[in-house]
C-alpha cells in the first residue's frame, strides 16, 4: 500500500512539475503568485483522500468526464447565472471587473472562463485562472489554450493575499462537509484585502438538490451522494472564518437553449442533461431515444418554483420548464434559483 501511494506521489509530482514549468513560461506573472513549497503538501493531501481519479476524468470507465465537456459544447446554456456571478465581484461598477484576477476553484475545463470571453466587452474581462483537481478537466482546459492549474480547492497552491476574487461554484457540494470550512479558510488566506469570496451552490430540499438524489444518483454511472446547502451552513462558514462583512442571497441561475424547432429544441435540452450529469444508465433503461422523452417528464415535474415561499418577487424567474418562440427561434427556459454567499476579507 505504501508503494502504491509513494508510485502515486511520484507521478503527481512529474506530471505537476511538467505543468508548472509550462506555467512559468507562458503565464510568468501567475507563477508568481504560486508559492512552489507547498507542492509536497497538496500532493499529500491528494494522494490521502483519494483524489488521484475524480468522477469527471476522460480516461477512465465509469468516469464521466467526457459526457461532461460533451456537454459543455453548449457554451451559453449556464450564461445568465455565470453572468450574475460575475456581476457579484464588482457590484459598484462593472468596468472595475477588467482589474481583478478572479481564481474558479471548480472551473472543471474552463466554462465559465468561455463564457466570459463570450459575453463581455474586453474592457470588462476579468482576469480568470481556471482550477480543478480533475486531471481530465484540465488537461482539457490546457488543450484549448485556457490557463488552468490542478489543485484541490482545500489546498491551495497560490501565496497568501494574491488574488482579488475567488470563486466556488458549480460542484460546490462535492466538497467533503467536514472539509468546507477549511476550504472557506484557505480560500480567504489566498484573497487581498477587500477581495471577494463567492460560494455558489443549490439549496438542500430544493428542486435541484431533489434532481440530484432522483435522477442523477440513481442514473449516473458515477452516482451524486453529495450533500447541498442551506443559508446557515453559508452563514456559519463565512463567520467562523471570520470574514469582514457577508449576506446570502438568492440568484437566478437557469438551463437556456435555442433551436430551430420544438423538437430540436427539446431533443438539444433532453441531450444536454444527458450529457452533463452522465445518466447512461438511463439510455440503458430506456433505448430508442425514450430516454430523452422520459427525461423531459421528469425534469418538468421536478423544476418548479413558487418564488414566494422564498421570499422573492414573483418575476423572479421562470416557474416552470418554458418554450417560447423569440426571434424565430425556439427558446426553452428551466428554472433553477441557487443559493449564494458573499464575502469580503
Amino acid at each position: 500500500m505504501r508503494s502504491d501511494i509513494m508510485t502515486t506521489a511520484i507521478k503527481y509530482q512529474s506530471d505537476f512539475n511538467e505543468h508548472i514549468n509550462f506555467i512559468k513560461k507562458e503565464y510568468p506573472n501567475i507563477s508568481e503568485a504560486i508559492n512552489f513549497d507547498k507542492v509536497e503538501e497538496l500532493i499529500k493531501f491528494i494522494v490521502e483522500n483519494n483524489l488521484e481519479v475524480t468522477d469527471f476524468e476522460t480516461e477512465f470507465e465509469d468516469t464521466r468526464g467526457s459526457s461532461y465537456i460533451k456537454a459543455q459544447e453548449e457554451v451559453l446554456v449556464r450564461s445568465k447565472g455565470i453572468e450574475g456571478i460575475m456581476k457579484l465581484f464588482s457590484e459598484d461598477s462593472m468596468e472595475k471587473l477588467c482589474e481583478k484576477t478572479i481564481l474558479d476553484l471548480l472551473g472543471g475545463n474552463g466554462l465559465i472562463f468561455k463564457v466570459v470571453q463570450t459575453l463581455f466587452p474586453t474592457s470588462y474581462r476579468p482576469s480568470i485562472i481556471t482550477s480543478d483537481i480533475s486531471k481530465g478537466m484540465i488537461d482539457n482546459a490546457l488543450n484549448n489554450n485556457i490557463l488552468a492549474i490542478r489543485q484541490p480547492a482545500q489546498k491551495l497552491l497560490f501565496k497568501d493575499d494574491s488574488v482579488e476574487g475567488v470563486l466556488l461554484a458549480y460542484g460546490t457540494h462535492h466538497i467533503p462537509k467536514n472539509q468546507r470550512l477549511e476550504t472557506v479558510c484557505e480560500a480567504k488566506r489566498v484573497l487581498k484585502k477587500g477581495g471577494k469570496l463567492i460560494i455558489h451552490d443549490f439549496e438542500e430540499g430544493g428542486p435541484v438538490a431533489r434532481w440530484f438524489s432522483d435522477v442523477v444518483h440513481p442514473f449516473s454511472l458515477t452516482g451524486h451522494d453529495f450533500p447541498h446547502f442551506n443559508k446557515e451552513e453559508l452563514e456559519q462558514y463565512f463567520y467562523e472564518s471570520d470574514f469582514k462583512e457577508y449576506k446570502i442571497e438568492y440568484l437566478y441561475d437557469p438551463f437556456i437553449l435555442i433551436g430551430e424547432t420544438e423538437k430540436e429544441v427539446k431533443n438539444k435540452f433532453t441531450d444536454y442533461l444527458l450529457n452533463m450529469y452522465g445518466l447512461e444508465k438511463l439510455i440503458d433503461l430506456y433505448p430508442n431515444n425514450m430516454s430523452n422523452e422520459k427525461l423531459f417528464e421528469k425534469a418538468e415535474e421536478i423544476f418548479k418554483y413558487n418564488y414566494e415561499d422564498l421570499n422573492l418577487y414573483s418575476d423572479f424567474g421562470k416557474e416552470k420548464i418554458t418554450i417560447t418562440l423569440n426571434n424565430n427561434k425556439f427558446h426553452l427556459e428551466m428554472p433553477r434559483v441557487a443559493i449564494v454567499g458573499i464575502g469580503v476579507k
